[in-house]
C-alpha cells in the first residue's frame, strides 16, 4: 500500500531528482544532502538528524537512487522511521548499526581458524601451481613454523602472534622465515578481504 504525502512527506521523487545543491528536509529529521563538483556533476545522499542530550547528532542513511544498493525515498522514509523508533525509546542510532555491524562480523568470523583459512586459500592458489613442489613447500612451511596459528581464529590473530612464530627462525633461517612471514600475511590478507578478519 503507497504512502499518503503527510506533514512529513515534504519531498517527491520528481523534486529529489532535480533539487539543486543544499540539504533539503523530507520532514521528521530526513534531509536529502545534494552536493555539487567543480565538474558540476551532483551527488545525493539521505542524512538523518536527531537531538540526544541536547546534541544534534547525524547519521547518513545511504546515497539516493532507485538502483543497485541506492536509497530510494521510500526507503529512506523507512530506514528514518527505525531511526526515530530507537530515538524515542532513548537508544542511539549510530551505536546500535556499529553494534549490529560488529555482531555481524562475529557471526561470519565464528568457528573460522587460521588453519581452515589457509587450508581454503592454498585450495584456490593451487590450481595454478604446475609443480607440486610449490604446493609442499607451501604447506610445509605453514605446517612446520607456522603451527601455533593453525587453531587460533584468524579475527583474533594478532601482530604479536605473528611475531612469536616469525622470531624464532630469524636468526637460524632468515630466508625460510621471510617465506613463512609472507605466506601468513597472505592467508590474513586473504581472509580479511573476505570479511573473516
Amino acid at each position: 500500500m503507497a504512502r499518503t504525502r503527510g506533514p512529513k512527506d515534504l519531498l517527491s521523487s520528481k523534486e529529489c531528482d532535480a533539487l539543486p545543491a543544499g540539504r533539503h528536509h523530507d520532514g521528521a529529521g530526513l534531509y536529502l544532502v545534494v552536493n555539487e563538483t567543480r565538474s558540476g556533476a551532483r551527488s545525493r545522499s539521505w542524512l538523518f538528524t536527531w537531538t540526544s542530550k541536547g546534541k544534534r547528532r547525524e547519521m547518513g542513511l545511504g546515497s539516493y537512487g532507485n538502483d543497485g544498493g541506492r536509497v530510494s525515498l521510500s526507503r529512506a522514509r523507512a530506514m528514518a522511521d527505525e531511526q526515530r523508533k530507537l530515538v524515542a525509546q532513548g537508544r542511539d542510532p549510530i551505536a546500535e548499526r556499529k553494534a549490529a555491524k560488529v555482531e555481524q562480523r562475529r557471526q561470519a568470523t565464528s568457528g573460522l581458524s587460521f588453519g581452515q583459512c589457509a587450508d581454503k586459500l592454498f585450495a584456490d592458489l593451487s590450481v595454478d601451481w604446475r609443480h607440486p613442489k610449490h604446493k609442499q613447500q607451501w604447506t610445509n612451511s605453514l605446517r612446520n613454523h607456522a603451527a601455533a596459528l593453525r587453531d587460533l581464529p584468524i579475527a583474533s590473530i594478532e601482530t604479536t602472534d605473528v611475531l612469536a612464530v616469525i622470531e624464532p627462525i630469524w636468526r637460524a633461517k632468515a630466508n625460510m622465515a621471510h617465506r613463512v612471514r609472507a605466506r601468513i600475511e597472505t592467508v590474513l590478507d586473504w581472509a580479511r578481504a573476505r570479511g573473516y578478519r
